[in-house]
């Protein structure tokens, strides 16, 4: 039976010291058996193992850039010239995924905000996931109202 004994393939970097039964031990009718191996190590070269570590890590941080969110939008700017009260104008950005993973996008307020954006101008949607290659249409909104105007007059002030 196979289940009392311990294989290794010898050669000129190890070698058994000692084996041995230990029949004391009866939780089956098998007899545990140990044994001690001496193994030698070869002498590491610094140099050339800090080359491969160094690749590696080279490796890795290229695959973490890689998977970084990349975008792109057809337009970094809206000018909505011509806002007329109680008509809203609305303006499209396209958001792309130029990236190898998707990636998520929300639309969140300045730290000493509430809401993302004035009440007068509407973002939709406001978060999204885009897929690799994919795009999202984002379209921003105006539409000035009373309460809009109150806003703006406050802020003016």
């Amino acid at each position: 039976a196979w289940c009392d004994r311990i294989l290794w393939k010898s050669n000129t970097m190890l070698k058994c010291e000692d084996y041995r039964s230990h029949p004391i031990h009866k939780l089956s009718d098998h007899k545990p058996v140990s044994a001690v191996l001496l193994v030698q190590t070869r002498v590491v070269d610094a140099k050339k193992k800090q080359i491969v570590l160094d690749e590696i890590l080279k490796d890795l941080d290229r695959k973490a850039n890689d998977s970084l969110p990349q975008a792109a939008l057809n337009r970094t700017e809206l000018n909505f010239d011509g806002v007329k009260y109680l008509e809203a104008q609305e303006q499209p950005i396209t958001l792309q995924n130029t990236g190898t993973d998707l990636f998520e996008f929300e639309f969140i307020p300045k730290l000493e905000d509430r809401a993302i954006c004035a009440p007068w101008l509407h973002i939709e949607p406001q978060k999204g996931i885009v897929d690799p290659g994919n795009v999202m249409i984002i379209n921003f909104t105006v539409y000035i109202d009373n309460k809009a105007l109150k806003t703006i007059y406050r802020i003016a002030s």
